[in-house]
């Protein structure tokens, strides 16, 4: 029997939490030419549901299952939802393990260089985009720890007509990702929602130059948050914005 005739068992990550939505391939408007838009008018589409009565953001994560980056991404995003839990901006994921015609989606994007979406175009997983009324704007480059992530979410993803970059930057040219910068200080320090990928110990001398500059942020940042943690902190800036 041919390799490809064999039976085989997968498993598939489930999150039953109501602050953190997965997208399926029903919830994109993959019959239109923009074929990565939220879909709008259909009865059982994630986006339906939630926009009855409210229209907030969106902050998706694309992942795959067998991606081991990605599993740490999600651990990280539904540490996300928590925090944010509907405020300002809604939290999902979607799949593209099982989703498919979502990633052919992206992919095929990929091949039209006039495509108005051509920006978004596939290049690996994971990665983060911001979609507003249905429309994508842009990705997430930054660090993945959860003060980086509230403070975009505040600060970038709900302020309506805020730019978001719609550069993807591979995780191994983004001079901002924890996964180099921050990994010898990750391992020193041992902070916390920090998930080290593929650490390399011969950089780890390359990583000591950014150890002083990171501490002294993390100290300020915990200043900045004081006893009560991220939820004064998130709390403060809300109260410091405006335009929301």
């Amino acid at each position: 029997m041919e390799n490809d005739l064999l039976p085989k068992f997968t498993q598939r990550t489930i999150i039953d939490y109501k602050y953190l939505r997965e997208f399926k391939d029903k919830d994109f408007n993959l019959t239109s030419r923009h074929f990565i838009d939220l879909l709008y008018d259909e009865d059982d589409s994630t986006i339906k549901k939630l926009t009855k009565e409210n229209l907030k953001p969106y902050f998706i994560l694309f992942m795959s299952d067998s991606n081991t980056a990605s599993k740490a991404y999600l651990n990280v995003w539904l540490q996300l939802a928590q925090e944010i839990k509907d405020d300002k901006c809604y939290l999902g994921f979607c799949n593209l393990e099982y989703e498919k015609n979502v990633k052919e989606a992206f992919k095929l994007i990929g091949s039209e260089i006039d495509h108005p979406y051509y920006w978004a175009r596939y290049k690996e997983v994971p990665f983060m985009m911001v979609y507003r009324e249905g429309f994508p704007q842009g990705f997430y480059n930054s660090s993945i720890d959860i003060k980086s992530l509230i403070e975009f979410c505040i600060e970038k993803v709900s302020v309506k007509g805020e730019e978001i970059t719609k550069t993807h930057l591979l995780r191994s040219e983004n001079l901002d990702n924890v996964y180099k910068r921050q990994a010898g200080l990750a391992k020193l320090y041992n902070l916390d929602n920090i998930y080290i990928d593929n650490y390399d110990n011969e950089k780890k001398d390359d990583d000591q130059k950014y150890i002083k500059k990171d501490v002294e942020e993390r100290e300020r940042f915990n200043a900045k948050i004081g006893n009560n943690g991220v939820k004064d902190w998130k709390n403060q800036l809300v109260a410091n914005s405006v335009d929301f």
